[in-house]
């Protein structure tokens, strides 16, 4: 995966270049880049669930989760994460 930038510290470099040159053309392009950095879609890393190392290991879906796994049925509740909107 392509390493995320900070728009913010990106977009005040480029305010500050487009401060700099004199040049109209120059100009109007970082213009339309700083717009497409602002429009840019923010990714984020997929929401995968939590599990022990137990669980993780057992290839065989006759075993059910150990007492200790978030997924066991004592524990369901125990520990979730929030869904990405209310974050």
């Amino acid at each position: 995966m392509a390493r995320p930038i900070d728009a913010y510290v990106l977009n005040n470099d480029l305010v500050s270049w487009y401060n700099d040159t004199e040049d109209e053309k120059e100009k109007s392009i970082l213009r339309r880049v700083m717009q497409r950095v602002v429009q840019a879609p923010t990714i984020t890393p997929p929401n995968e669930p939590l599990t022990c190392e137990g669980c993780y290991y057992i290839k065989n879906n006759d075993y059910s989760p150990c007492a200790w796994c978030i997924r066991s049925k004592e524990n369901e509740d125990y520990y979730r994460r929030p869904p990405e909107e209310d974050a």
